[in-house]
């Protein structure tokens, strides 16, 4: 069925219905001019008693970030809250694999292999060895922006920075169930991934400053974390400067879960680390 169908198309404001009672046409056309507004996409989820409520209201509510075990998802394939260790090895593999290790032993969902300073040999090894200490295990593997590593290793994903290829493209060139992420650092970048396709969660930051980016180097904040994660229904991840202080911060924007270097830099206090974010998303 086309759009240019006479049943696609959204009943003008003004016309008319035989035999339609008054209350159930004021009705249907205060539902056509706000979809005419650009408001469907947020409305057709509210069941009819949810519309009814709202119809009603004469000042809008002030919105508040759903529960992250109550929100509905866009990609059921990472399930909040997702706590995501980056890797950062600056040449010690011993201790990145340590870390590895730990944080598959914590149960973490992803690890992001990211080690832009390594040849891609040293890179694939890396990678390989992430797979194979997470394999039978619930931890996946994603590679920061190297399709060509992810593949040959058989990691479970890729994570594409901002400038890198769309997500339907790689999407095309990979199965269903390989994960692709993508990052973003404002709501513009949030909104035009997710309507892009091909992504399965997006990585937004820098939420607040962090001692692994440059001088100068644009700070979000929490409010525009709370705007993104309002506007888009890819899960969010929230990454940059986050410690255990500002932890219990995120999942009051709404934020499907947190990523970190320097969080999980010690590989004997991964596992209570990991333990205080999960219960900071159960509060």
């Amino acid at each position: 069925m086309r759009e240019s169908d006479p049943a696609c198309r959204i009943p003008h404001p003004g016309s008319r219905i035989p035999d339609e009672p008054r209350t159930a046409r004021l009705r249907r056309e205060a539902a056509s001019a706000r979809l005419r507004r650009g408001a469907a996409s947020a409305r057709s989820r509210r069941s009819p008693r949810e519309s009814e409520r709202g119809q009603r209201r004469t000042r809008p509510r002030r919105s508040r970030p759903e529960s992250v075990s109550r929100r509905r998802w866009a990609n059921p394939k990472v399930t909040p809250p997702i706590i995501c260790v980056v890797t950062d090895a600056r040449g010690d593999a011993v201790r990145t694999a340590a870390r590895i290790r730990a944080a598959v032993d914590a149960g973490v969902d992803l690890i992001q292999i990211r080690e832009p300073q390594l040849p891609a040999r040293a890179l694939l090894e890396l990678t390989r060895q992430a797979c194979d200490i997470a394999r039978g295990t619930s931890t996946r593997i994603v590679v920061n922006d190297r399709l060509d590593i992810a593949l040959r290793a058989n990691a479970h994903g890729v994570h594409l920075r901002g400038s890198s290829y769309p997500g339907a493209r790689v999407r095309a060139a990979v199965t269903a169930e390989f994960l692709i992420g993508r990052s973003v650092h404002d709501l513009d970048e949030a909104v035009s991934a997710e309507q892009k396709g091909g992504c399965d969660y997006l990585l937004f930051g820098t939420v607040f400053p962090s001692g692994n980016k440059p001088e100068g180097h644009r700070i979000a904040g929490l409010q525009v974390l709370r705007e993104v994660c309002a506007r888009v229904t890819l899960p969010v991840i929230a990454i940059g400067g986050i410690t255990r202080a500002t932890a219990g911060d995120i999942p009051r924007t709404g934020a499907a879960g947190i990523a970190a270097i320097g969080l999980f830099d010690d590989a004997e206090t991964v596992p209570r680390v990991v333990d205080f974010v999960r219960r900071a998303f159960d509060t």
